[in-house]
């Protein structure tokens, strides 16, 4: 099973490249590598300098860069609802017109969902020791990674009625000298599926040895009040930042002892380069190499 490293940060932060940096610190230490960019704003092909077009691309030998179009996790997903609609009993099926499937682009929840589905998606890979997330904005991924324990809510309350349902039913076919069991009932064995499967989900997110989420701050892009307000956000769902990058950073200010305080807990890495964008393979190899360990007083 890999080991997840999800990047959250702001536009502008650098979260893309310090990403991208992370996967070629893997790699060249022989881990089998997969870099999943969600950015819309900075195209992998573009920092690794390459020009493919296809969805897997192999830039080393053991490191593959991929970007997952929300979008098209979007359609995927709006799909298999409307495939699941065309399988219910005619008179629920008749309720909605067909064109309701076009309106699903724009349901709340959509892109946290899609989002979601990337990173199980990821958690459940035997390709890879190492995979990298690239995230959108930190607010869209934090709304994402609440979705198991609000599911989990919704699941218990579904099978405890079902469960209730179901007595009532027995009940009536004891009656009536006929058999009927709760192992019977389709709709409570699949909530407990799906139960088992986002209790699964969420233990793996909660797993420190296997998820790690590292926050990306640039002093021009991002205050330390929006990285706390962050921190909180994922502390309320049961979760914790493991690691902080600070993009073009002086090793010496005093802005990184303040980002120690605000996060005793975790690691904290120093991107200090300055100048053009890093790209290419060489300068994402030379820079990757060149991150400073902050050491706590």
């Amino acid at each position: 099973m890999a080991r997840i490293h999800i990047f959250l940060g702001k536009e502008g932060s650098g979260k893309t490249t310090c990403a991208a940096m992370d996967s070629m610190r893997f790699a060249m230490y022989d881990q089998m590598t997969l870099l999943n960019s969600m950015d819309r704003f900075r195209s992998l092909e573009e920092i690794f300098q390459v020009v493919s077009g296809k969805k897997d691309v192999k830039v080393l030998s053991n490191l593959v860069i991929t970007e997952t179009d929300l979008n098209q996790k979007n359609r995927e997903q709006i799909a298999r609802v409307n495939k699941n609609m065309r399988r219910a009993p005619h008179y629920l099926s008749s309720i909605e017109s067909p064109s309701i499937y076009d309106l699903l682009q724009f349901a709340p929840g959509l892109e946290e969902h899609s989002t979601l589905l990337v990173i199980q998606e990821a958690l459940s890979s035997q390709n890879y020791e190492e995979i990298v997330i690239d995230t959108l904005s930190p607010q869209l991924t934090m709304k994402a990674l609440a979705l198991p324990k609000v599911i989990l809510h919704w699941l218990n309350m579904m099978i405890s009625a079902r469960t209730e349902l179901i007595a009532k039913r027995n009940q009536l076919a004891e009656l009536e000298d006929s058999v009927s069991s709760v192992v019977t009932d389709k709709v409570y064995e699949r909530l407990l599926k799906m139960r088992d499967q986002y209790s699964a989900l969420y233990s793996m997110l909660n797993d420190e040895e296997l998820t790690e989420f590292i926050l990306v701050i640039n002093k021009d892009t991002m205050s330390l009040t929006e990285a706390t307000s962050i921190k909180e956000g994922l502390e309320s769902v049961g979760l914790s930042i493991g690691r902080i990058i600070l993009n073009k950073c002086n090793p010496e200010s005093a802005w990184a002892d303040q980002v120690a305080k605000l996060f005793p807990e975790a690691s904290i890495e120093i991107i200090s380069t300055y100048g053009r964008p890093i790209e290419g393979i060489e300068q994402l190899s030379k820079y990757s190499q060149q991150i400073y360990n902050y050491i706590r007083a």
